[in-house]
């Protein structure tokens, strides 16, 4: 109990820090931001209504790679009304009978802002020829007295759709020497950035009170910081409808965390540790996030002393025994 009591003294004295609780209010607040830009620049909005049972055409339809939103409605009235008030790019009315279908049926208008209509048209259509075009290239035969066997027609044009052979062949390649490139996480970039920012502040504490003769609270210092960035991070990840790793954020607030109370260790000056987080900062965008590395071997070196790329990049295996490492030799730091 006298630790913890020793641990929210800390974050107390952390909180009442202007540019830590600065910090703190910024990190999720930036979250926000992201989200509602992110919203905001979905793509277009387009709505549906089946008068008929078009559910696999809809299910084909909502799984297209584009930049459409498709919204499935209950009421046709709604829907127009939605279209009307620009709410919507465009619509589409699915009739009873989807063999039916024409151009001027199925598209119900277009918003006066809208410029993706042709594909969104492109989908629609293409959706509804995958599942429907085998039995309205069959209605047109008839509609236009062209004689065919109803059964042999259906039989041949099944097995033309399974048999058929995609004129197209991709090949894959790699864009750079570094396979590990194609596995780095921004996000998980940034969140280690932000955690070394808010062990190195700890630290800082440390040093400020050991000049006043305090020198019992360098560990829960550094502890108070980092717990506290560490909430603003989750919350973070809950607002981007992200599910962190736990364990590996753990592991990276040990590691950092040992780190912290070594340099404590050799360090009198905070100032030295305000100069060094813009210089981690960069060394962990220009070895993280760009992986330099991967472009100039020599370079390589410099990552097997960040930890911050030991997290986004390591097994969970060696990530997880330098960060025990670091978080021992924390803990028996002779200096406090």
């Amino acid at each position: 109990m006298k630790y913890l009591n020793m641990l929210f003294i800390c974050m107390k004295r952390a909180l009442k820090h202007p540019s830590i609780a600065l910090l703190l209010i910024a990190i999720p607040l930036t979250a926000f931001i992201y989200t509602s830009i992110s919203a905001d620049n979905k793509g277009a909005f387009v709505g549906i209504y089946d008068k008929g049972n078009a559910d696999d055409i809809i299910e084909d339809i909502k799984k297209a790679d584009n930049r459409l939103t498709f919204t499935v409605y209950d009421s046709e009235e709604k829907m127009k009304g939605d279209v009307e008030t620009q709410k919507l790019e465009c619509a589409f009315i699915f009739p009873e009978n989807i063999e039916e279908m024409s151009v001027e049926k199925i598209i119900l208008g277009e918003g006066q802002t809208s410029v993706l209509s042709e594909l969104t048209m492109e989908t629609v259509f293409s959706a509804i020829l995958k599942n429907e075009g085998g039995k309205i290239a069959y209605k047109f035969a008839e509609e236009n007295n062209i004689d065919l066997n109803k059964e042999k027609y259906f039989e041949n044009y099944n097995n033309y759709l399974n048999n058929i052979k995609s004129a197209v062949k991709f090949e894959e390649f790699s864009s750079a020497p570094n396979e590990n490139i194609a596995h780095s996480n921004i996000l998980d970039c940034i969140i280690a950035i932000i955690t070394v920012c808010g062990g190195l502040s700890g630290a800082i504490f440390v040093i400020s009170d050991r000049k006043k003769g305090i020198v019992f609270t360098s560990g829960f210092n550094i502890a108070a910081v980092m717990i506290l960035f560490l909430t603003a991070e989750i919350i973070s990840f809950i607002i981007l409808r992200q599910v962190p790793d736990i364990l590996r954020l753990c592991l990276l607030n040990l590691g950092i965390w040992g780190i912290c109370r070594i340099i404590c260790m050799f360090s009198n000056d905070e100032r030295l540790i305000r100069l060094a987080m813009p210089v981690l900062t960069a060394a962990s965008v220009i070895f993280d996030i760009v992986d330099i590395s991967a472009f100039v071997p020599s370079l390589g070196a410099v990552n097997y002393i960040l930890i911050t790329h030991y997290y986004v990049y390591e097994e969970i295996t060696f990530f997880a025994a330098v960060s025990i490492i670091l978080f021992c030799m924390g803990i028996f730091s002779g200096k406090t």
